[in-house]
């Protein structure tokens, strides 16, 4: 069962890119967190090109503990 809530002690990890609506990876992710039992979300976050070093600030500053891009 994929995760349906957040807590303060969810992590976050992620995928970016432009355009981000078609990759699969936040399914398959948030199962396999959920088969293991983590308390983690993937998301899919969508980040142009010339956003990418504030979008990068950010996620660093939200503590976001995985990212992949496209």
């Amino acid at each position: 069962m994929v995760k349906e809530t957040m807590s303060g002690e969810t992590r976050l990890c992620g995928i970016i890119g432009d355009p981000i609506e078609h990759t699969m990876s936040p399914a398959i992710h948030n199962a396999a967190f959920a088969r293991m039992g983590l308390d983690y979300l993937y998301v899919a976050f969508h980040v142009r090109k010339e956003w990418l070093g504030r979008a990068m600030e950010g996620m660093r500053a939200l503590d976001i503990r995985g990212l992949n891009n496209i």
